[in-house]
Protein backbone atom coordinates (compact mmCIF):
# COMPACT_ATOMS: atom_id res chain seq x y z
CA UNK A 1 0.00 0.00 0.00
CA UNK A 2 2.35 3.06 1.24
CA UNK A 3 4.81 1.07 -1.81
CA UNK A 4 1.85 2.15 -4.39
CA UNK A 5 1.33 5.26 -2.86
CA UNK A 6 4.87 6.29 -3.29
CA UNK A 7 4.60 5.56 -6.70
CA UNK A 8 1.31 7.44 -6.99
CA UNK A 9 3.06 10.69 -5.47
CA UNK A 10 6.23 9.92 -7.83
CA UNK A 11 4.28 9.52 -10.91
CA UNK A 12 1.77 12.90 -10.63
CA UNK A 13 5.10 15.03 -9.12
CA UNK A 14 6.67 13.76 -12.36
CA UNK A 15 3.61 15.07 -14.25
CA UNK A 16 3.02 18.20 -13.03
CA UNK A 17 6.78 19.12 -13.16
CA UNK A 18 6.60 18.12 -16.93
CA UNK A 19 3.19 20.04 -17.56
CA UNK A 20 4.79 23.12 -15.68
CA UNK A 21 7.71 23.07 -17.80
CA UNK A 22 5.71 22.65 -21.76
CA UNK A 23 3.36 25.18 -20.43
CA UNK A 24 6.53 27.68 -19.67
CA UNK A 25 7.85 26.97 -23.07
CA UNK A 26 4.58 27.37 -25.10
CA UNK A 27 3.77 30.74 -22.88
CA UNK A 28 7.38 32.29 -23.95
CA UNK A 29 6.88 31.13 -27.26
CA UNK A 30 3.57 32.90 -27.45
CA UNK A 31 4.89 36.01 -26.52
CA UNK A 32 7.60 35.66 -28.83
CA UNK A 33 5.66 35.19 -31.74
CA UNK A 34 3.69 38.32 -30.54
CA UNK A 35 6.76 40.47 -30.17
CA UNK A 36 7.27 39.27 -34.01
CA UNK A 37 4.14 40.16 -34.91
CA UNK A 38 4.44 43.77 -33.78
CA UNK A 39 7.40 43.93 -35.40
CA UNK A 40 6.95 42.47 -38.51
CA UNK A 41 3.09 44.58 -38.82
CA UNK A 42 5.25 47.95 -37.69
CA UNK A 43 8.38 47.00 -40.56
CA UNK A 44 4.80 47.15 -43.35
CA UNK A 45 3.68 50.11 -41.89
CA UNK A 46 7.04 52.07 -42.15
CA UNK A 47 7.91 50.56 -45.58
CA UNK A 48 4.11 51.54 -46.78
CA UNK A 49 4.39 54.91 -45.94
CA UNK A 50 7.73 55.35 -46.44
CA UNK A 51 7.27 54.03 -50.09
CA UNK A 52 4.39 56.33 -50.38
CA UNK A 53 5.79 59.48 -48.94
CA UNK A 54 6.19 62.78 -50.94
CA UNK A 55 8.95 63.14 -48.74
CA UNK A 56 9.94 62.23 -45.09
CA UNK A 57 11.41 64.62 -42.56
CA UNK A 58 13.53 63.44 -39.86
CA UNK A 59 12.43 64.62 -36.37
CA UNK A 60 14.81 64.31 -33.03
CA UNK A 61 12.84 61.23 -32.04
CA UNK A 62 11.19 60.23 -34.96
CA UNK A 63 9.83 60.88 -39.01
CA UNK A 64 6.98 62.65 -40.26
CA UNK A 65 6.03 60.95 -43.66
CA UNK A 66 4.22 63.56 -45.96
CA UNK A 67 1.70 63.01 -48.45
CA UNK A 68 -0.35 65.53 -50.55
CA UNK A 69 -3.60 64.77 -48.50
CA UNK A 70 -2.09 63.99 -44.82
CA UNK A 71 1.03 63.83 -43.01
CA UNK A 72 1.52 60.52 -40.38
CA UNK A 73 4.55 61.26 -37.73
CA UNK A 74 6.60 58.53 -36.06
CA UNK A 75 7.60 58.92 -32.47
CA UNK A 76 10.41 56.67 -31.51
CA UNK A 77 10.49 56.50 -27.04
CA UNK A 78 12.14 53.84 -25.08
CA UNK A 79 9.46 51.22 -24.93
CA UNK A 80 6.85 52.37 -27.56
CA UNK A 81 6.74 53.46 -30.79
CA UNK A 82 3.60 56.46 -31.84
CA UNK A 83 2.15 56.79 -34.82
CA UNK A 84 -0.09 59.79 -35.33
CA UNK A 85 -2.41 60.68 -37.97
CA UNK A 86 -5.84 60.65 -38.16
CA UNK A 87 -5.98 57.50 -36.07
CA UNK A 88 -3.28 57.39 -33.31
CA UNK A 89 -1.57 54.35 -32.73
CA UNK A 90 0.80 52.85 -30.58
CA UNK A 91 2.86 49.98 -30.83
CA UNK A 92 4.77 48.33 -27.54
CA UNK A 93 8.22 47.53 -29.12
CA UNK A 94 11.44 47.47 -27.03
CA UNK A 95 13.56 49.63 -28.96
CA UNK A 96 17.16 48.88 -28.89
CA UNK A 97 20.96 50.89 -30.45
CA UNK A 98 21.90 47.93 -32.82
Amino acid sequence: MIVTMLIAGVTISISYSSFRIINGQFKQYKDRCHRNYELVLFNKFMMKDFTNALRIIRKPHGYICQFSDKAIEYEFEDSFILIKSNLIDTLKLKIQDP
